[in-house]
């Protein structure tokens, strides 16, 4: 992601502003509702834990991990402050409530994405990641805001749910799995992470883009649909 902002700019430095509010905008309204989202569902099953640690706020400082949100700009890959909460106390019980609360947070992502989107499905604007001709253009800018928080949250959306931990989808593939199926997913959890890790290397170092031989082709077929192209 760095890198085409740092060519859109080496262009066009007068658009930081733009690139900043399209980009580190979008990346903080999408991180603080998809945790929010997490915490609303959450104390909605009967759970406060996510009240007691403060996180039913809009208050991105709330939900955002700096480490995580460099990493994110840097190297396409980051995080927030994951959402605390008692699988215990959730209505439904552990495995269905985890579930319910893991795919909220892609569930708001795509939601901001057709969000995003209607302005693109209205005619209003187009579906570009073109940098707007100047300030005065506000169709343009309108259509590089748009454009750039579509494709942020139906990305964050697709990639969260990959079944690896500690994304949501491991925890809503463990709620959806037959319970001795769910129990070998639950041995493999605390190794998430180094796979996580071990396949963005792949990438890095040997060029095997795992990801976007894999999710790439259901990201750019989910935003084709929102915007209707």
């Amino acid at each position: 992601m760095i890198f085409f902002i740092l060519e859109a700019l080496a262009r066009r430095p007068e658009m930081l502003p733009v690139v900043l509010l399209a980009y580190l905008g979008g990346l903080v309204l999408a991180f603080t509702l998809h945790e929010l989202a997490h915490a609303v569902v959450a104390s909605w099953l009967g759970d406060p834990t996510p009240r007691g640690y403060g996180r039913l706020t809009l208050n991105p400082l709330a939900h955002l991990d700096p480490i995580g949100l460099i990493l994110i700009l840097l190297a396409g890959f980051g995080w927030a402050k994951p959402v605390p909460f008692n699988p215990a106390r959730l209505r439904g019980g552990p495995r269905l409530g985890s579930g319910l609360v893991a795919v909220a947070g892609p569930a708001m992502n795509l939601l901001l994405a057709l969000l995003f989107a209607l302005p693109v499905r209205a005619g209003l604007v187009g579906f570009s990641g073109g940098l707007p001709a100047s300030y005065a253009d506000l169709e343009g800018i309108g259509q590089f805001l748009c454009t750039a928080n579509i494709s942020l949250n139906v990305l964050l959306a697709v990639f969260n749910l990959l079944p690896i931990a500690p994304l949501d989808g491991f925890r809503l593939a463990v709620a959806l799995a037959p319970r001795e199926l769910a129990a070998t997913l639950l041995r493999f959890e605390p190794y998430g992470m180094v796979v996580l890790f071990g396949l963005f290397a792949l990438g890095y170092v040997f060029r095997i883009d795992v990801f976007g031989s894999t999710i790439g082709p259901v990201i750019s077929g989910t935003t084709r649909v929102l915007v209707g192209i």
